[in-house]
């Protein structure tokens, strides 16, 4: 056994101390982020790298539209350009921003992220049928069906999974605190 006492004990390496060159605001920056690294759930961090994805693919998809060439096969037959940009600019739009506004309100940690995340996933199911791209309603049922699922299980976890919910609640906690507290 040392002769050290444990509350007499050298501070190790890396360690923070009130005695490190660090100053004082760089010593809470480092407790903030971790934090922060610590206080996001899981689901939630894998959910803001997939509507980022979203949102960067649904870019990648009007770009293809807007700077192609030549007609564009859709629901199984082939139409102008034009025309497939008319028929797929009223989906691709709203559920383009929705998405975006999802990802960036998850990614700044804003309480109504949760109603943000669910609104894209409701118009990829229910956006072709309202906007009429959908060729039949075969096409609009199958289509609402596969995604219910999906809506469903995000309402489960984003309303009722107990540390989701309370994740969101202390971050509600912090926006009606104030940007000072």
């Amino acid at each position: 056994m040392s002769e050290q006492g444990d509350s007499q004990r050298a501070p190790q390496p890396g360690a923070d101390s009130p005695n490190d060159d660090a100053g004082p605001s760089e010593t809470a920056a480092r407790a903030i982020a971790a934090r922060d690294a610590d206080e996001r759930p899981l689901g939630v961090s894998l959910l803001v790298w997939l509507y980022w994805f979203w949102a960067g693919a649904i870019t990648l998809v009007l770009l293809g539209f807007a700077i192609g060439e030549g007609p564009v096969p859709m629901s199984g037959e082939t139409i102008p350009r034009a025309e497939a940009l008319s028929r797929v600019l009223p989906v691709l739009v709203p559920m383009g921003l929705a998405v975006l506004g999802a990802a960036l309100a998850l990614s700044l940690r804003r309480a109504w992220a949760r109603p943000a995340v669910l609104l894209p996933v409701a118009l990829a199911a229910f956006g072709p049928a309202l906007s009429g791209v959908a060729s039949g309603i075969g096409d609009m049922v199958l289509g609402a069906l596969a995604l219910l699922p999906i809506l469903a299980a995000l309402v489960w976890y984003l309303y009722f999974r107990s540390g989701v919910t309370a994740y969101f609640a202390r971050l509600k906690a912090e926006e009606e605190a104030g940007p000072g507290a």
